[in-house]
Order: C-alpha cells, then structure tokens, then sequence
C-alpha cells in the first residue's frame, strides 16, 4: 500500500510551517487481510514546476532546479570572430538526457558550437549536479575560462565564460 501526498489539496491536512509542513498519518494498519506487513511509501503528486522532489524516508524535500550558460568571445588583433569553437559540457549525472534549453544532453553530456559573442543556456538542471565545460580546439590561442568546473546551484545559473585571445603572427621580412 502507498499513501499518495496532494500537496495543496482539498482532503490533506497540513500543519504550515513557513515554507514547509507536515502531516501525521494514524491508525494504518500494520498488516493486510493476509497478515502480510504493508509497507507504506510516500509521493507527492505534483511535484511544482522548476523543482525536483528528493525523498528522505518519509521526508519529501522539494529543491528548485538551476541552469547552466557557456558563453564565448574572442579578442586580439588576431582573433577570428566568425570561426566555430567547440566545447564539451559533461554532467557528474549520466541520467541526464534530453533537451534542457539551447544544449541536447545524452547520457550527461552535450556539444555545443559557439562564435563570439554567443551564449548558450542549459535550462532545468539538478541541483546539485557536478559540471565540465572544456573547449576542444583553439590551437594558436591563449585561453582562459572562469566558472568552466563547478555544481549547479539550486534557482540560479552558473556561468562558464571562455574567452580566446590571439594577435596576429608577426610578419616575415627577407633581406634580400
């Protein structure tokens, strides 16, 4: 047997506490008409959107979920601002498949192309997941990201910023 929870529903009594509450469930019966113990599990029926519901026991913790942006530039006098960069994001959360946002995951991890100037945002990720954003190629480049390793946080969006900086190879000259 189960005992569904309706969060917000007309016939569950709740006890508010602020952003939480809690109900007490009496006089379940501990065994069925075949003297078989019931073991009784909790879920809440709707789950509110933007959230993932996470169980503890009989605890249901409801925890917003967070978003991840990659953006690029490109600078120097050297730099090719129409040029194709590529970037690897991978999630510690091999669960993750689908379409979240601008990026397609498939089991944790998504390709993406950027030009300068462009950002792209994964949208509804777990919180709590661990990330990677590595660029694949900017051979003749001098790289720096910020943000590119870290956790999704709960209603918030992580920012992994590449930047790729390059100055023109000097000119030779022949003496002739």
């Amino acid at each position: 047997a189960s005992a569904e929870i309706g969060i917000g529903k007309e016939g569950v009594r709740q006890k508010n506490m602020g952003d939480s509450w809690e109900y007490s469930f009496t006089g379940l019966p501990q065994y069925d008409e075949n003297g078989v113990e019931i073991v009784y599990t909790i879920a809440e029926a709707d789950v509110p959107d933007g959230y993932d519901a996470y169980y503890h026991g009989f605890t249901v913790e409801n925890v917003q979920k967070g978003n991840l942006s990659v953006s690029k530039s490109v600078t120097g006098n050297g730099g090719e601002q129409d040029r194709d960069f590529h970037f690897t994001v991978r999630t510690d959360d091999v669960s993750i498949d689908g379409i979240y946002g601008d990026m397609v995951f498939q089991s944790g991890t998504a390709r993406l192309t950027l030009k300068h100037g462009e950002t792209v945002t994964a949208l509804g990720l777990p919180a709590g997941t661990g990330y990677t954003v590595i660029e694949d190629e900017a051979e003749d480049y001098r790289v720096t990201a910020q943000g590119n390793e870290g956790t999704i946080m709960p209603g918030d969006t992580v920012k992994a910023i590449f930047e790729n900086y390059r100055t023109p190879p000097a000119e030779q000259t022949e003496d002739g």
